[in-house]
């Protein structure tokens, strides 16, 4: 492969995405991108992103939150390995929801799930309040259960009536703030929240 010649911005955004990959074993999402560069929007976190992948420094697996590969570590396969995860139920993106309790699992690709030693689960997404990051009604949510966030996450929280939402999670002075990623929606503000995992992905069910 011909290696082609990056712009500065180009080079900027690559040098983040190996220090943050080789820091945390996964890629960052766009906003973390844009944060680390000061752009404001993610659109144009994704025309680099394309650019890079066309000169082929990166792949990016579709509908992935931290789907971003460095062709460098890329083995080439054309087809990403398939894990079983359990299908737990669905999570709000919108007003919490009761909490479901199914018994089945999903195929999704390893790259999600890339810790032997954690433990996954799925949960399918239902409303719209994350669609401003890409997350849509429908679509399949990867969760690291965890009982613990940092401000910034986004995460499956339960409240006191053992609701599900999937938002950002802030603590403030002396609450908890769960932020939307749309802005026809405002945040909740639980009396009580629990963090039931920390969000890695979306993909579709793989039959």
């Amino acid at each position: 492969m011909t290696i082609q010649a990056l712009s500065p911005r180009q080079q900027q955004i690559l040098d983040f995405i190996r220090k943050y990959t080789g820091q945390h074993n996964t890629s960052p999402s766009l906003a973390e991108i844009a944060a680390a560069i000061r752009v404001t929007t993610k659109a144009t976190v994704a025309e680099h992103l394309g650019a890079l992948e066309k000169k082929g420094y990166i792949r990016r697996i579709p509908g992935a939150y931290r789907g971003i590969i460095l062709t460098e570590e890329d083995e080439g396969t054309v087809e990403l390995p398939l894990v079983e995860v359990p299908l737990k139920g669905m999570v709000a993106a919108g007003a919490p929801i009761e909490a479901l309790s199914m018994e089945e699992t999903v195929k999704v690709p390893r790259k999600l799930v890339p810790h032997a030693n954690r433990e996954y689960f799925a949960l399918q997404v239902t409303g719209n309040s994350m669609v401003e990051d890409g997350i849509y009604d429908g679509e399949i949510a990867i969760i690291e259960s965890r009982n613990w966030a940092d401000n910034g996450d986004l995460v499956v929280a339960q409240d006191e009536n053992n609701n599900v939402t999937l938002k950002y999670f802030y603590r403030e002075n002396n609450r908890i703030r769960l932020e939307p990623r749309n802005s026809r929606y405002r945040p909740i503000y639980p009396n009580e929240c629990y963090i039931l995992g920390l969000f890695r992905g979306i993909t579709t069910a793989v039959e």
